[in-house]
């Protein structure tokens, strides 16, 4: 996702007639302490808010520019809310929330202490405190989530009739080659706009950075084809050349030598010519000619595998490792748009059929499904489906103001509690939500109480069963109880249509009674506990094109590995044909600054060409596994050498210093990308520092003649009145201010350069340091 998804969709937005905030809502543009730009969104207070001893004081949403910690690289925006009890002691509750608006991690309390934020253990009001989060938040999330799909769709909308307009220059793009090129170009803009509000920036910025590789080739006007290929066909791709005995004395390679004597023959072979796809290309449309003709699993087994060669044509291109002509080009841009649709109809069927295995199988395509999807499982009531889009982050869990039949819904959980599908059609779905990690602790707008207390103060609620279904979960679980005590003490009298203190009481006994048969444990959140780079890694690890390569490459391996035959080369092959992901983890986690970690698209970007490499290791491997087949009938032993023979241990040192460079690649590929991207950042600090110089200098010389002027206006004065007196003060403090300011502005900016260089590796505090006296600021663009 795009860190700043939501700050960008605000900063373009922000004091446009068409983004009027929801009333009551004020918006500042803020600066953090750190330096870091945020939005600021003041929440109107809810009189006599309390929880517990704690009543509210103020709250509002922050969203920021760039992370100020490492919780904000998960988190997208979050809220916080300043309380105080009785004993005028002040507390800060701090709530991070994702792309999806889940919670990051639990609530962060912490209490005001000699000018210091120290944190306070309130796991027993965490519900409570997420509670109250999650509804504090929903108007302007909603307001927030709204324009972002609006603003999305319009852009996508546009990328559309870009795209219609590039069908038919696709015929001959040579010839349109002006108009094509605009056309892309405009593409490009719309895409960089896109990426920027996305929450799936990644497949935005591919998709972006395949339109400007495309862009490059037509306009450098290297229209290659496979005729230019003849020195990689010596080298790489070609076949062993024992197999050619003629190539090596063509005609056109004699005049080669004969010519150009004054250059130096060595030179030759430094220059890599690449080769075009052209070939490959040829080949993938002529597959794909069959995939009407097939059906079921056999269609899905050829859709996957054009889909993965496709998109590692798109990648070698990219990564400059072969080239493309504009044919190519349109024919690659053509072969993807026909593979996804055929992908995205054939996983839709599997999915109205009910056939969820098959459909696991294309989880390349699953961005593909249409978003009204949810919807249909749940007008249908069809729990498998329900768990699919659940089970796979297709749907979010949370999603909130649902409108069916045209009837809106808070959530999942009411249109299950109010629907209209009968019981045990509700109860499934429940049970899906249940096991999914719905809450069962959202309050119902009819009774006033939480779903969970509903079931369990009615005992012939003719839900009461899903209760029973998932007792692990539900009545044999501490926490749920525990849970639902916290929100049942918070709700005010007025807000509930019954008593509920005896509940609070069984629930106290129930907490009691399975302490007594089961350990106690404190539950937690595995992803919490790893690192940045553990984490980073597991989202490479579980995205669809890295995970289908690499289980791609497992099935190589496992071909290759008998056909080895020492026990010390079984050992490498498994060992090199295994990314090491723990370098790149101890690399990201010896970063001293969250500015310093690159973005998840550039290491797929490395993870993807390093995978390329391995398939190309395989395949080297595999050709010298066969070198035995091309020696059938060549006398060893003669006095003179072969051609054939020559050209087998020619091509044999090709492979060698190839598997060298591709061992280095993987030793050192994301040690690379961490210098490369940590030089750049800090290239950008300096400049930055350089511009606050310089701008310090000019200030400096302004300050100094406008000091001269009133200490000679001073001098020329014989007497001066009370007025002028403080006429001059006050152009004295300005003065002194301004001074003041400039230099503490580069002396901010001095500081992150010279933190960035010690590379101190202390560790980043986990909440965000605000300041704590934010009064309503900034404009209110309801009015």
């Amino acid at each position: 996702m795009s860190k700043k998804a939501l700050y960008n969709l605000i900063r373009m937005n922000h004091g446009t007639t068409t983004f009027a905030l929801p009333s009551g809502i004020y918006l500042a543009d803020k600066t953090h302490t750190s330096g870091g730009r945020y939005f600021l969104f003041e929440l109107p207070n809810v009189n006599k808010t309390r929880i517990d001893d704690l009543v509210l004081s103020s709250h509002h949403v922050s969203v920021y520019e760039s992370p100020t910690g490492k919780i904000d690289l998960k988190s997208q925006y979050h809220y916080t809310a300043f309380f105080h009890n009785a004993a005028g002691e002040e507390f800060r509750l701090h709530v991070f929330f994702d792309s999806r608006d889940f919670l990051v991690t639990a609530p962060l309390l912490s209490v005001l202490r000699e000018g210091k934020y120290e944190p306070v253990n309130s796991d027993d009001l965490d519900e409570v405190f997420a509670h109250l989060a999650t509804t504090a938040c929903s108007e302007l999330v909603t307001f927030l989530r709204a324009a972002q799909k609006s603003k999305a769709a319009a852009l996508q909308l546009q990328f559309k009739e870009l795209e219609n307009r590039l069908e038919p220059l696709s015929s001959d793009p040579v010839k349109n080659k002006k108009e094509y090129l605009e056309i892309i170009a405009r593409q490009i803009q719309v895409l960089d706009e896109l990426s920027k509000i996305s929450n799936q920036a990644s497949d935005v910025i591919k998709q972006m950075r395949w339109l400007i590789t495309s862009k490059e080739i037509i306009e450098s006007g290297e229209f290659q084809s496979e005729s230019v290929s003849e020195h990689e066909d010596e080298s790489l791709n070609a076949e062993p050349k024992g197999t050619h005995p003629k190539d090596e004395t063509t005609p056109a390679k004699r005049k080669d030598k004969r010519s150009k004597k004054g250059k130096v023959a060595k030179a030759t072979p430094k220059v890599k010519i690449q080769r075009a796809i052209s070939d490959e290309v040829a080949d993938l449309k002529l597959k794909f000619t069959m995939v009407p003709r097939l059906a079921g699993v056999t269609q899905l087994n050829l859709l996957n595998e054009l889909y993965v060669i496709l998109k590692e044509k798109e990648w070698l291109v990219e990564l400059k490792e072969r080239t493309a002509t504009v044919r190519d080009l349109s024919d690659l841009r053509i072969l993807r748009s026909s593979i996804e649709k055929s992908a995205g109809e054939l996983l839709q069927r599997f999915l109205l059929q009910s056939d969820f295995n098959n459909a696991e199988l294309l989880n390349q395509f699953y961005h593909l499904l249409p978003e009204n999807m949810l919807l249909l499982a749940l007008q249908s009531n069809r729990h498998q489906l329900l768990d699919f889009l659940l089970k796979h982050n297709i749907a979010p869990l949370n999603c909130k103001n649902l409108t069916i039949k045209s009837v809106t819904y808070s959530s999942m959980t009411d249109y299950f509690f109010n629907g209209p599908a009968s019981d045990e059609q509700k109860m499934a779905c429940l049970d899906v939500l249940i096991k999914r990690g719905a809450s069962l602790m959202d309050i119902d707008n009819k009774t006033g109480l939480p779903y969970a207390a509903l079931l369990l103060f009615q005992q012939t609620h003719p839900l009461r069963a899903v209760l029973e279904r998932n007792q692990e979960l539900t009545l044999n679980s501490i926490q749920f109880y525990s849970k639902m005590n916290q929100v049942l003490r918070s709700l005010t009298p007025e807000s509930r249509a019954i008593n509920v203190d005896t509940l609070i009481e069984n629930n106290k006994d129930s907490i009691v009674l399975l302490r007594q048969r089961i350990a106690l444990h404190q539950q937690h959140d595995p992803k919490l506990e790893l690192s940045l780079g553990h984490e980073l890694v597991h989202q490479l690890e579980t995205d669809p094109e890295i995970s289908y390569q690499a289980g791609r490459i497992r099935r190589e391996v496992a071909l290759l590995i008998p056909r080895v035959r020492e026990v010390t080369s079984k050992r490498d092959l498994a060992n090199l044909t295994t990314i090491n992901f723990d370098l790149l983890v101890i690399g990201i986690n010896g970063l001293s600054s969250l500015a310093y970690i690159p973005p998840l698209e550039d290491l797929k970007r490395t993870t993807v060409r390093l995978q390329l490499a391995i398939l190309e290791y395989l395949s080297l491997v595999d050709e010298v596994i066969n070198f035995p087949k091309a020696l059938v009938g060549v006398n060893l032993h003669a006095r003179k050498e072969s051609k054939q023979l020559k050209a087998l241990k020619r091509r044999t040192m090709e492979i060698d210093n190839r598997i060298v460079e591709i061992k280095t690649m993987l030793t050192y590929a994301y040690r690379e990308l961490l210098e490369t991207h940590l030089k750049k950042m800090i290239s950008e600090e300096r400049s930055a520092l350089s511009e606050a110089i310089r701008s310090k200098a000019v200030l400096d010389e302004k300050i100094a003649v406008l000091t001269q002027d009133v200490q000679a206006e001073d001098l020329q004065r014989p007497e001066t009145g009370s007025d002028d007196k403080k006429e001059v003060s006050s152009l004295r403090s300005a003065v002194t201010f301004f001074a003041s300011d400039a230099r503490v502005s580069a002396s901010s900016v001095s500081d992150n350069v010279a933190d960035s260089d010690l590379s101190s590796g202390s560790d980043e505090k986990l909440v965000n340091t605000e300041d704590t006296n934010i009064a309503p600021s900034g404009t209110c663009l309801t009015q």
